[in-house]
């Protein structure tokens, strides 16, 4: 199947089946990668998240996304498990984690849970791999987490050191 965009730019879908085009929002027989292929190929040429340059890799801020990089096995978005390590207003570092469920595909808001982050680092991290492998997360989804959450704790620390000097 093709999809057509905008008038313009035509993508070539994911042969789902007729099983998943049916009136029902999810049906049962889906399968869940073909849904997420279907996804990806919906929105890897244009989305609101992807930051395009030039010269350089796609980027992408899209939430669930720990590379920033626009592909397919980093989504976010497309992916069922999807992780992030962000730093909230209060500069509380938080864990947020994608919801399995099916349900609240149709409910933004509630498709990801924030767990907080203690403020001693290695407690932390423990927080981190426990939480992510007790859910069986890739290997490769916990060593970018724990990457991530040193590089915000470090960023973290020395934006305190400069406000402090102020």
């Amino acid at each position: 199947h093709s999809l057509v965009l905008g008038g313009a730019a035509v993508l070539e879908a994911v042969d789902v089946g007729s099983s998943c085009l049916g009136s029902s929002a999810q049906p049962p027989s889906c399968n869940s990668s073909a849904m997420a292929e279907l996804v990806w190929a919906c929105m890897k040429n244009s989305n609101c998240y992807s930051l395009k340059s030039r010269h350089c890799v796609t980027l992408t801020c899209e939430p669930g996304n720990l590379a920033n990089i626009h592909c397919f096995k980093y989504s976010g978005t497309a992916q069922d498990k999807a992780v992030s390590v962000t730093c909230d207003d209060k500069q509380r570092l938080r864990l947020v984690v994608k919801r399995p469920k099916r349900n609240t595909r149709a409910k933004p808001t509630r498709q990801f849970t924030r767990i907080p982050l203690s403020t001693a680092p290695k407690k932390a991290l423990e927080t981190v791999k426990k939480a992510l492998v007790e859910k069986s997360y890739r290997a490769r989804d916990v060593n970018l987490a724990m990457a991530r959450h040193k590089k915000l704790t470090q960023a973290r620390s020395r934006f305190q050191q400069v406000k402090a000097k102020k």
